[in-house]
């Protein structure tokens, strides 16, 4: 009641930028903004590139999806508190998205008002126009913000640049090695060499280190049959040496660097979705506890959660962690590591993404010693009910003698 009609009217645009409909209605806009930059492209490439002939329906639409677009940018900004839209956890897709649409309502601006003016043909000769069609292309990139996985896979072809670099690195030192070799045999067979179309066949492939590098490099990726660099060299003397130490670089590359490029990307791509899972589940384990946490009092007790089994929330957290639901009457006991009866929320959370995380050598080795010390506690504790027994049949058979 105390909400004003700005407030409301803020609330309104927060909810319906973070709905679902709204990702989704956006996204059928920009897959839809694609397939009319295909299509203009193509009747441009039809027409020979001239500018005159685009149909006027080509200009309505993209005035309709410029539009659309600051639209977007508007509710976006709006749903956001001042300048958190440029410091908030998405301000990089938002400044990406603030560039992307200016350079639109530029372009647009441009082509309108030039028409077919001098003024157009003067800044198409400038390349101006083609730049910032070209930014179109840009455009498309915002899919990944609105489709999950297709930001995953960003995220895990990032996560995985640095090893992919040094992999990189490692391969162009090993063709480099080979190259050196290769040219060097290269001059050698070219002064023994009379034929001209051999010497132009041998310098093609083996020319030169770069020209050797890259031989090497289509050898290995399909780009020519390697067989094509090994038959130029049977005028040499060495040629069944030269052919060994080929198929030598050949079985290493393909075997070895190759797939250990692949195991770098499969590697970043299993721990980033560790990482995901862990994320996953701590936002899981803070909503069973808010959940859980009925009085507010920032801690829950043994009644408060058992309130809490069978509930869908609890159920989902089960499955992902691999408990079942008779496991799961258990869990309070085995997150009460003080035995408190209560659990604070870093003790729920820590103990709830203990129980994803797999058993270390130090967690078996300290399950050891408190096993050890639970055993020598026992053992005290029989020994002094022993010694309490025999104290209790000494004084028993004092007083029957005594009778």
């Amino acid at each position: 009641k105390d909400l004003t009609m700005p407030d409301l009217c803020r609330f309104a645009v927060q909810k319906a930028a973070e709905s679902d409909w709204f990702d989704y209605t956006m996204g059928t806009i920009l897959i839809a903004n694609a397939v009319l930059i295909g299509l203009q492209v193509d009747h441009r490439s039809s027409q020979g590139g001239r500018e005159d002939k685009m149909p006027v329906a080509f200009l309505v639409l993209d005035w309709f999806f410029c539009v659309a677009f600051i639209l977007e940018l508007m509710i976006r900004f709006l749903a956001t508190t001042g300048c958190d839209f440029f410091r908030g956890r998405d301000w990089k897709w938002n400044l990406f998205d603030s560039f992307v649409v200016c350079f639109q309502t530029v372009e647009m601006a441009i082509t309108s008002a030039a028409g077919e003016s001098d003024v157009a043909a003067f800044l198409a000769n400038l390349g101006l126009v083609r730049m910032l069609r070209l930014g179109k292309l840009v455009r498309l990139v915002r899919l990944i913000r609105l489709i999950p996985e297709l930001k995953s896979m960003v995220y895990l072809i990032l996560a995985s640049l640095g090893s992919f670099f040094w992999t990189m690195v490692m391969m162009i030192l090993m063709m480099y090695l080979f190259a050196i070799y290769f040219t060097e045999m290269a001059l050698d067979m070219n002064s023994s060499l009379t034929g001209t179309q051999e010497q132009e066949q041998l310098k093609e492939k083996w020319g030169s280190i770069g020209q050797s590098i890259l031989s090497l490099y289509l050898a290995i990726s399909g780009g020519d049959d390697w067989r094509n660099f090994v038959d130029v060299m049977k005028p040499h003397a060495a040629w069944e040496v030269n052919t060994l130490i080929f198929c030598m670089y050949i079985a290493f590359a393909t075997l070895v660097m190759l797939n250990l490029v692949t195991g770098v990307f499969v590697e970043g791509a299993q721990r980033i979705i560790r990482e995901d899972q862990d994320t996953e589940i701590l936002k899981m384990a803070c909503k069973v506890f808010v959940m859980s946490d009925v009085d507010r009092s920032d801690e829950v007790s043994r009644e408060e959660f058992q309130a809490m089994l069978g509930t869908s929330v609890l159920t989902e957290y089960c499955e992902t962690v691999g408990i079942t639901e008779h496991q799961a009457a258990e869990l309070f006991l085995i997150l009460d590591k003080d035995g408190s009866d209560t659990l604070s929320i870093m003790e729920f959370v820590k103990g709830c993404l203990r129980l994803r995380a797999p058993s270390r050598a130090i967690d078996v080795a300290h399950m050891q010693v408190q096993m050890q010390l639970a055993h020598q506690q026992i053992q005290g504790d029989i020994k002094r009910l022993l010694d309490l027994l025999c104290a209790i049949g000494t004084e028993i058979s004092g007083e029957l003698k005594k009778s």
